[in-house]
């Protein structure tokens, strides 16, 4: 690796490290073999967890990545070594097949039993929305036993194909496009037999409900233990549990008749005119520069505004009209915190053509909370929160999400949210299923079996159960965001009680408005902060999120990930109120904050796992809302919420 591609990628995330330390990344990531992204993402994540300045790298903290690395590196020697100890074992009981090896199977940079296909806007999972797409064989035939052995099959990690298998046109013969590529796919995969390795655990629907089969070997030492909390003197334990009366689900119809991938610029440009237009009016501005009419030469000030872009450790404002340099050196200190894609107004003075020199950020566009009081008089409303995945191939029985459903009957909540994913992908591929629709029945299936004794006991069958799509489950499209899974059965099962939502989605509990998010929004807007100012992390990104006024400001599910646009305006941003409560899963430590009362949580995820890939007891949240005192009702004095492990 060059020295020079390290310090670029260390450029564009914001950063300024010594050349002594440079150096130091340089052996790291040549010992190692990992790449300069993966160094400079690895730190940004220690960073996150640890509450430190990204630009403060020396040798000790570099020292602590290493050793991380070093952990990594010995479970890759096992994983080869076990690889290696099961081909052996097949060669010897089967008879000897052609296989290539690993580099003879690529496809357009890509390992595996996959071909290239063409970018497809309105793709599920298993055929990616990327630059490339990949499809797995159609199984048109009745597969033997033999076939069966066939899926178990794969490479190293990234080897293993995660996408789902689905009805392509053309793919029975019939002349039209794709059937060259599927018969491509279903021949590569027959020739480059699976017995380079085999999936370990394997198992089917039947042993995930029944629970006979499997040997799960978890140890859950934290149970119990709360990781953070708020307002818990704010409720009366004796007071009586509240049902749910209204429950209404925000802009869910949209996506009955959505096409992906549809471009309105002039929607988005209204989003961002909207709150630029609020921000000088909430501060008094005079009217904003277009930067096509932006003059220079004089010391008059200027507001402009656009949105923030961070290009090799330097700021630029950006808009219809091109791209401006912002200075800083003319600030004032300190200045409110600051990330990539934010859209705020600016002002300064314009002395020449080539830097725009900023005195002051302006970025509050919020909205105001809704002061309608909640639906109910008396008692507390119980709200259990958990983000997934709920089921993966270390722990294929949910034994965590049932202990959830449990803990939601003893303690009589009326709402269980579930933030998405609700399956790990490669859980799903190794239960051997072949077409669209016996994955979704094997979702349904498995869902009904951990979810049915909540509604069968008499003390919850009136509860609701919320789930919220993501793009990293199997079953859902792969882009954010992420529409509702309405092809679930359980819908028609259980038409009262549950409830499948797009992700994120905004919706109101007897008047309660809650906002929630299965995407990492908080690790997107940390990783591109810019900021100058003591203030608590998690307060700030909080601030973020409602200044912004909306659940993704960052635009960027993932890097692999499309973004619709036009559906971000549709479902990320906030219309009218600012939600009293907003739901959110992140990589970052659980927290509960309230900024200007409005309570933003970090529930964490329901499981977890160690270095060492076991699984790990995660967190859930409990939320408890209070009826009105006096005619009064606050976030801040009505609410209670706690994060607790499971």
């Amino acid at each position: 690796m060059d020295r020079p591609i390290l310090v670029t990628e260390f450029e564009d995330m914001g950063m300024s490290i010594s050349d002594d330390i440079i150096d130091e990344c340089v052996i790291v990531c040549h010992t190692h073999k990992i790449s300069a992204s993966d160094l400079v993402g690895s730190w940004i994540a220690y960073c996150a967890s640890s509450q430190i300045d990204s630009n403060d790298l020396n040798k000790e903290r570099l020292a602590t990545l290493v050793k991380s690395f070093k952990d990594d590196d010995k479970i890759k020697a096992n994983d080869k070594k076990l690889i290696e100890n099961k081909s052996n074992l097949n060669e010897s009981a089967a008879p000897t097949q052609s296989v290539g090896s690993p580099s003879s199977l690529k496809v357009n940079g890509c390992l595996g039993p996959v071909v290239a296909a063409a970018y497809v806007v309105t793709q599920k999972r298993g055929e990616r929305c990327a630059r490339c797409s990949f499809v797995r064989r159609n199984n048109n035939d009745d597969d033997d036993d033999d076939d069966d052995d066939d899926d178990d099959g794969g490479g190293d990690d990234d080897d293993k194909i995660t996408g789902r298998e689905k009805k392509r046109s053309g793919a029975q013969g019939d002349g039209r496009p794709g059937q060259n590529s599927v018969a491509a796919v279903a021949q590569l995969y027959n020739t480059y037999g699976t017995n380079i390795i085999q999936i370990e655990n394997e198992f089917k629907v039947s042993d995930v409900i029944d629970e006979d089969h499997i040997k799960e070997e978890n140890e859950f030492s934290t149970t119990g233990d709360v990781t953070c909390s708020f307002g818990l003197e704010n409720i009366n334990k004796n007071d009586p549990s509240v049902c749910v009366e209204k429950l209404c689900l925000t802009k869910q119809e949209l996506w009955d008749n959505y096409v992906f991938g549809q471009v309105n610029y002039q929607k988005f440009n209204d989003h961002v005119q909207e709150l630029v237009n609020d921000i000088v009016q909430k501060n008094d501005l005079k009217l904003v520069t277009s930067l096509s009419g932006l003059y220079c030469g004089n010391n008059t000030d200027i507001t402009i505004s656009g949105s923030l872009r961070l290009i090799k450790n330097e700021l630029f404002l950006d808009s219809l009209h091109g791209l401006l340099k912002i200075d800083l050196s003319d600030v004032e200190q300190p200045f409110e915190s600051l990330f990539a894609n934010q859209i705020l107004v600016v002002t300064g003075t314009n002395p020449n053509t080539k830097v725009f020199r900023a005195k002051r950020f302006y970025t509050d566009a919020s909205l105001p909370l809704s002061n309608k009081l909640p639906s109910f008089t008396e008692g507390n409303l119980k709200l259990m929160v958990a983000a997934g995945p709920f089921f993966t191939e270390s722990s294929p029985h949910g034994k965590l999400l049932k202990s959830l459903v449990q803990k939601t009957v003893d303690l009589e909540a009326q709402l269980l949210i579930l933030l998405g994913p609700m399956f790990d992908a490669d859980f799903l591929v190794q239960l051997n299923k072949r077409t669209s629709e016996d994955i979704q029945q094997c979702y349904d299936e498995v869902l009904d079996s951990v979810l049915k004794p909540l509604f069968n006991n008499p003390g919850s069958q009136n509860i609701k159960v919320l789930m919220l799509s993501s793009w990293k489950d199997f079953e859902n499209y792969s882009f954010y965001p992420t529409p509702p899974n309405q092809e679930s059965t359980l819908l028609n099962l259980y038409p009262n009680n549950l409830y499948m939502l797009s992700d994120p989605s905004v919706f109101s509990v007897n008047d309660i408005i809650i906002a929630g998010n299965a995407s990492d929004s908080l690790m997107g807007i940390h990783g591109s902060a810019i900021h100058n100012t003591k203030e608590d992390m998690f307060t700030r990104l909080a601030k973020h999120i409602k200044w912004q006024r909306c659940l993704h400001p960052s635009y960027v599910a993932n890097p692999n990930v499309c973004v619709d646009h036009l559906q971000w305006v549709e479902h990320c941003t906030l219309q009218k109120n600012t939600p009293h409560i907003i739901l959110t899963s992140s990589q970052l430590r659980t927290f509960i904050r309230v900024v200007e009362g409005c309570m933003v949580i970090n529930v964490g995820q329901l499981l977890k796992h160690n270095s060492q890939k076991q699984t790990v007891s995660g967190t859930y949240g409990l939320i408890q809302i209070a009826a009105s005192k006096d005619g009064s009702w606050s976030t801040q004095s009505n609410i209670s919420a706690e994060i607790v492990h499971i």
